[in-house]
């Protein structure tokens, strides 16, 4: 086990930068809010999700997953995710741009 450990060690790698949306968080959970089509939601209450996707070395957004109890909510939130064409930042490791997994948790109310 302690040479495992000093394998993990070796090959850490720190962050220098998260990948951030460049207009800021509060933007950005507006746009999906902005596209959001309440109109294709069934049911009341408090509903939620969470969105989990990658952002490419280029910014772009990837490999969208939503995972939440409520189906019509989930499909609206992937597509109002879907809608933004707006690139991020990339994160960067050693100064080098990579690929980051963001989550972000969805939650409205509906009556």
């Amino acid at each position: 086990t302690k040479k495992k450990f000093e394998e993990v060690e070796n090959h850490k790698q720190v962050v220098d930068k998260v990948a951030y949306f460049p207009a800021g968080y509060n933007a950005f959970t507006k746009k999906i809010s902005d596209n959001f089509d309440v109109e294709n939601i069934k049911g009341n209450g408090v509903i939620s999700c969470l969105l989990t996707f990658v952002i490419e070395k280029d910014g772009s957004i990837t490999n969208i997953e939503v995972n939440g109890s409520n189906h019509s909510f989930n499909l609206e939130a992937m597509s109002a995710l879907k809608k933004i064409k707006d690139r991020w930042n990339p994160g960067e490791v050693n100064h080098v741009k990579v690929r980051s997994q963001y989550r972000l948790p969805v939650t409205m109310r509906f009556e």
